[in-house]
């Protein structure tokens, strides 16, 4: 038979703020055993990817493992293959951050593994020709893309084979198209279906390449897949089939195949991903809709032929469609900018770079900035992703330890700054303190979206509100149903809690703090947590005016919206309420006054302001609880109910909320009693292993009622405070 040459290239990834159980149970059940399997077939060779969040995970915990690594390609079985240090999506960073990903990533390799990187792994395959003289000006030579997006560049299945010349501002650089069905059929199939399907490309003449590029963590770490590939000898039987074959079926590493086949010609491939990310980018409706026209499609045996036209939406658009994606990018986008301030600052000042101590928090300030650019939690497909509060707490614990370095160099930051923060065409408010920072939205509401406690690298409202997801119908339509044997994770129908149909309730808005409500006489905390409640005014959404500061006002800011309701009483309200930080502990302080407009006063109706307090997730267990903070217990007060419970306490000036596995105490105040609403915000999502119920923050409410006399002015005054473990 005449050959075929197969590229092989592996991918290995857990993201920073991933458990370490996780980490410990893929290298125990996943990573290990693959090199172990790759040390008794040393004649099989292949490209690996280990992420830079893994592998400084591993030299920590498990430095075996790289060592492993390094004779291997010592021995030149494996070829290192470079990418992103921390594994970014290229096409959301600065031209500046790019290059520093992959630079620092590279020399990393070379002092880690002893060998200089040829290739470069794409996270998530995102692709944009810009990209070209990017990888290019670092001294990347290849890189790999799914067949995809040659598709979508016109290229039929039958030409889309070893690797392209591609070109951006005269740079070049070479492309291999991973195959999608044998990324389908590892390690799902038989693995006598991927000897015959590459049996079918063996021609006259020229050799073809075929490139398989995909996750390793389907070799043991996806469900069921340890018991497949390992205690029942998938992978062996791989091994040995390819061996079996190895007559015809020849083994490269990518960087070999370069080196020893010419390109298959030139291309300029559309801005895409893998097929699945293109359809996840979708809004929930519009993913529904293609769903539904390719199974019509697939039932006029249309599908094949329509796919490669087919196509979702790119990357970018996950940050239009879930706002907490759309924040930390403009977060990490702010600590990008503070970090090139401060070593543009340095360089013009030698002489405060005269010290090393002087010199670090540069490096810290950079260092964290690509670690808060780890991909995972600023998207959601099949895998958590975004949903999971542990990674974007993650994100904001790196980008918020990047501006302290960044504002310790440059000696300091405005207390007040007015700017669009978040890039929607409206401008914010950040509100600066030594201990504490706070961004506040006038135009939608003047509500606080992000509260950064600096000591403990911590954003008390790294939340994630519940919205509609397209694969919520499958929730409601196989609900109770279970997938049996062993898929891969697209195919997945599991659910790992029961009735998930029955958690399905949306926000109406994102889940901030400082939101403020009018509503009716009736109703508690499970008609709000339902999101049942009538809202009888326009405060929650409609813009604030930001009113003039007078004298040196310092962190703060007042606020004021004249705006109506609703109701029997109907009539005009003014609603002023002045922000400000505070320390010793960190405070942020909410001053509001009400007052009747016009001749009609306003009763019959309640005043609350909402909070939504992000300080756990799953691990926290029965270490997380409300409290009343003056009872005793040690400072934090006893224990009064647990965060996935629901509560409303009346006449209450105090609540607080504990998190005692992290370590903070958060206490809300306020100096008119109140009646206190708190309950969870529980998100309904998909993750690799099933349809799952996600904590995400717990919502507290203090609800008045309001009666006032036309004229007449209510005040009130809230405070947060906040405590933590030190970063």
């Amino acid at each position: 038979m005449n050959p075929v040459v197969l590229a092989i290239a592996i991918h290995n990834h857990q993201p920073r703020g991933n458990w370490e159980r996780v980490f410990r149970k893929a290298c125990e059940q996943c990573y290990e055993p693959f090199v172990g399997l790759l040390e008794s077939n040393p004649w099989f060779v292949c490209g690996l990817h280990y992420s830079g969040c893994l592998l400084e995970w591993m030299d920590e915990h498990r430095p075996d493992i790289p060592e492993r690594l390094r004779a291997l390609a010592d021995r030149g079985q494996v070829e290192p293959i470079g990418g992103g240090y921390y594994e970014p999506i290229f096409t959301m960073l600065p031209e500046r951050d790019r290059q520093g990903q992959v630079k620092s990533f590279s020399q990393y390799l070379l002092k880690r593994l002893g060998r200089p990187v040829a290739g470069l792994w794409l996270p998530e395959r995102v692709w944009e020709q810009g990209l070209v003289s990017t990888l290019a000006d670092c001294g990347i030579g290849y890189t790999i893309v799914d067949d995809a997006h040659f598709k979508a560049a016109g290229l039929r299945p039958p030409d889309i084979r070893g690797y392209y010349l591609t070109e951006d501002q005269g740079r070049l650089l070479r492309v291999f198209a991973s195959d999608e069905n044998l990324r389908y059929w590892i390690p799902f199939a038989e693995p006598e279906q991927s000897i015959r399907y590459l049996a079918s490309f063996a021609r006259e003449g020229r050799i073809p390449v075929v490139c398989y590029g995909d996750d390793g963590e389907k070799f043991g770490l996806w469900p069921e897949t340890f018991d497949h590939c390992y205690k029942n000898k998938w992978l062996e039987k791989f091994f040995e089939a390819f061996k079996a074959n190895a007559g015809w079926l020849h083994l490269r590493k990518p960087g070999d195949v370069i080196a020893e086949l010419p390109p298959e010609g030139k291309v300029y491939l559309p801005d895409s991903s893998y097929r699945e990310m293109t359809e996840w980018a979708l809004p929930a409706e519009a993913l529904t809709e293609y769903e539904d026209l390719h199974h019509s499609l697939a039932q006029a045996n249309l599908a094949d032929r329509a796919r490669p036209f087919m196509r979702g939406g790119t990357w970018r658009n996950f940050k239009t469609k879930y706002v907490a994606a759309a924040r930390m990018y403009a977060r990490m986008m702010e600590a990008s900018e503070l970090a090139e301030r401060a070593c543009g600052g340095a360089k013009r000042n030698s002489r405060a770079l005269a010290s090393s101590a002087r010199r670090a928090p540069l490096g810290a300030a950079r260092r964290s900035l690509y670690q808060g650019q780890c991909n995972c939690a600023y998207w959601h497909g099949v895998f958590g992703g975004l949903y999971l509060p542990q990674l974007r707490r993650a994100v904001y614990a790196d980008l918020i330890r990047s501006n302290r370095a960044s504002e310790r160099a440059l000696g300091g930051l405005p207390p007040v700054e007015k700017e669009d923060f978040d890039f929607d065409g409206e401008p914010e408010l950040k509100l600066n303190a030594r201990s504490l920072a706070a961004y506040l939205k006038p135009g939608l509401g003047g509500r606080c979206y992000e509260l950064d406690l600096k000591d403990a690298a911590l954003n008390l409202l790294a939340t994630m509100h519940r919205q509609k997801e397209a694969y919520h119908r499958k929730v409601v339509e196989f609900a109770g149903k279970q997938s049996q044997g062993v898929e891969t994770i697209h195919a997945l129908t599991r659910f790992k809690q029961p009735g998930l149909e029955k958690r399905l309730v949306y926000d109406p808005t994102p889940r901030d703090s400082l939101i403020d409500h009018i509503l009716p006489p009736h109703g508690g905390p499970d008609d709000a947590q339902k999101c049942l409640l009538p809202e009888l005014g326009d405060f929650v959404e409609g813009p604030y005016e930001i009113l003039p500061r007078r004298g040196k006002a310092g962190a703060a800011v007042v606020m004021q919206r004249d705006g109506a309701v609703r109701g029997e009483r109907a009539g005009r309200l003014r609603i002023r309420k002045k922000v400000s930080l505070g320390e010793n502990p960190p405070l942020l302080a909410a001053e509001y006054e009400l007052s009747a407009l016009g001749e009609r006063g306003i009763s019959g109706v309640r005043f609350a302001v909402e909070f939504n307090i992000a300080i756990s997730d799953e691990e926290g267990g029965n270490q997380r609880f409300y409290h009343a903070p003056d009872s005793g217990r040690a400072g934090l007060g006893r224990a009064e109910g647990k965060f996935d419970e629901t509560a409303a306490p009346e006449s209450r000036k105090l609540v607080g909320l504990a998190d005692d596995w992290l370590g903070v105490d958060v206490r809300l105040e306020t100096s008119e009693p109140a009646t206190v609403w708190l309950f969870p915000i529980q998100t309904v999502n998909q993750s690799e292993s099933g349809f799952e119920l996600n904590y995400q923050c717990n919502c507290v409410y203090f609800v008045w009622p309001l009666d006032l006399a036309p004229g007449s002015t209510w005040r009130c005054t809230l405070g947060l405070t906040a405590r933590a473990r030190s970063s």
